[in-house]
């Protein structure tokens, strides 16, 4: 039975306990509210006990939801303390998707933080009385806190550990004109590729909304603009490259194989863009990127590819042209 409990680290055991509590108390809690909104129910129901149990239910969930978060940075901080076990399994599913949870968490953090300051100051005023809409700032926001939690999360669990190093991932200038030209024809070929597969599932009524997702692009100044696209284009290629190809696709390749590379690397690309109707386009890009990484060896050309699609669809969405 020990050996039982010694297989699974203190941040693992905190996020089972945390999900074992947390999911009844927050199906509970969300029985008990819609009971209590739900009128021809109240006069069957005490409204008194409705209550107990619903503040009784949103506090443990809430407090299990702490404890996850606690867990999990546990999970992914103390293996980076030592090099030896940074290495271990830094191409687990389970490393490579708690790495991915803590950066959204923090991410999350710092987004509802801005809207707190935002709410203090009045600021979302207008965007109630403009329907409700994310604005340019709040974009920003989003953007550059989840970036920036993705590139720490991976200088914290893989970089300082030196379980993979920048000079891996092929950041040197060696070759940089010829890595640059691969990364242009690679983004025109992602253009092509996302084209004719947009264009297919269209034929079948799945319309794509990348362009809905940006649209604060469009209301943005020339200055929230230039910095949209610093975010967009500079931040957002060289964090997700780095990340999704540098980490997770090396990671998987040389503790998983090829094949599991190319596959989960793409998959976790697609889906952390939270986007259904774009999952295929996504999908095949994040494909394309993972070869091109793996032929070159380095992520400069998935870079430049990447700043290249982004900078453009920012451009053109803040023009007006699509």
């Amino acid at each position: 039975m020990n050996s039982f409990f010694k297989r699974f680290s203190l941040g693992a055991w905190l996020i089972f306990i945390s999900l074992v509590i947390g999911i009844p108390a927050a199906i509970v809690a969300a029985v008990a509210l819609y009971i209590a909104s739900a009128a021809p129910l109240q006069a069957a129901a005490p409204p008194v006990l409705i209550t107990v149990v619903l503040i009784a239910s949103g506090i443990i969930a809430l407090l299990a939801g702490l404890l996850f978060v606690v867990g999990l940075a546990i999970y992914v901080v103390l293996p980076s303390l030592s090099p030896e076990r940074a290495r271990r399994d830094f191409g687990s599913h389970r490393t490579v998707l708690a790495c991915i949870a803590l950066a959204i968490v923090i991410s999350s953090v710092i987004q509802v933080t801005y809207l707190f300051g935002e709410v203090l100051t009045g600021g979302l005023e207008a965007m109630r009385l403009g329907g409700g809409q994310v604005t340019p700032m709040m974009l920003i926001v989003a953007i550059v806190s989840l970036e920036v939690s993705l590139l720490f999360i991976l200088w914290l669990r893989i970089i300082r550990p030196k379980a993979i190093t920048w000079q891996e991932m092929g950041l040197t200038t060696e070759w940089l004109s010829r890595k640059a030209l691969i990364g242009v024809a690679t983004g025109i070929a992602i253009f092509v590729a996302a084209g004719a597969i947009e264009f297919i599932l269209g034929r079948f009524g799945i319309q794509q909304t990348q362009a809905q997702q940006f649209e604060p692009v469009k209301n943005a100044t020339l200055l929230q603009f230039i910095v949209l696209l610093l975010a967009g284009a500079v931040l957002t290629p060289f964090a997700e490259e780095a990340f999704f190809r540098g980490y997770i696709f090396d990671a998987y390749w040389k503790q998983k194989g090829l094949v599991q590379a190319y596959v989960f690397s793409s998959l976790i690309f697609a889906v952390v863009h939270l986007n259904l109707p774009a999952f295929l386009p996504i999908l095949v890009t994040g494909l394309i990127l993972a070869h091109v990484f793996r032929l070159t060896g380095s992520i400069i050309p998935t870079m430049i590819a990447h700043a290249l699609n982004n900078g453009i669809a920012f451009t053109v969405l803040y023009l007006g042209l699509s």
